[in-house]
């Protein structure tokens, strides 16, 4: 699938850069310091159904599906999951591992993907119960997050979404900060953790909240 909004800058050092809609997602200097951040707060235990909301490029699916439970389902919802795909290998490390699983039916994981925005996806999930949801969306807020980052509907979704004593991990941009107060009318926050990311010149941060 081609999608001109998303492309890959690749430099003389073997340096790269992918940028979706002019605004940069990841880089080579960036992805590994993101992913860092996410393993201090994630717990990859004691689940069988996981969202993730956003995420598209792969980064935190791959991340969590090597170590998932045996057994487990990871659903995503991202409105251009395909076109990530020919820049993928940049990325993840462990592909051609990942890929030979597949290829053998020896995966620990079944992954369902759901190309749309949230909001257009939301039908399809509703009669779902998930153990824990992970939000990763695209640093600028633009016309496919805004719902997200700019909704209380999306919260009170997220809360009928998320099972009892369910864990909600967030990612929330530095312009969406306002979203953390909505989000503890609804869950309490149980952890955080930040990094400064040098190529994205700010703070990044993880929130882990509870269903309460």
């Amino acid at each position: 699938m081609f999608n001109k909004d998303i492309y890959l800058k690749v430099y003389a050092d073997n340096s790269w850069e992918l940028y979706n809609k002019n605004s940069l997602e990841i880089c080579s200097e960036s992805h590994s310091q993101y992913l860092q951040i996410f393993r201090m707060v994630f717990s990859f235990k004691n689940y069988s159904n996981l969202l993730i909301i956003g995420g598209g490029d792969f980064q935190l699916a791959t991340e969590i599906g090597l170590e998932a439970p045996l057994g487990s389902s990871i659903t995503i919802v991202d409105p251009v999951i395909h076109s990530y795909t020919p820049f993928v290998k940049y990325y993840v490390e462990d592909l051609d591992q990942i890929q030979l699983q597949d290829s053998l039916n020896h995966s620990n994981v079944t992954f369902n993907y759901i190309e749309s925005i949230f909001s257009a996806a939301y039908p399809k999930l509703k009669n779902n119960k998930y153990e824990k949801i992970v939000i990763d969306c695209s640093e600028e807020i633009n016309s496919d997050t805004s719902e997200i980052y700019k909704s209380k509907t999306f919260i009170k979704q997220l809360y009928s979404l998320l099972s009892d004593k369910g864990l909600l991990y967030i990612y929330i941009p530095p312009r969406a900060i306002f979203m953390k107060n909505e989000l503890e009318k609804y869950f309490r926050l149980v952890d955080s953790y930040s990094k400064h990311i040098d190529a994205w010149k700010e703070t990044a941060t993880f929130y882990e909240f509870i269903k309460v």
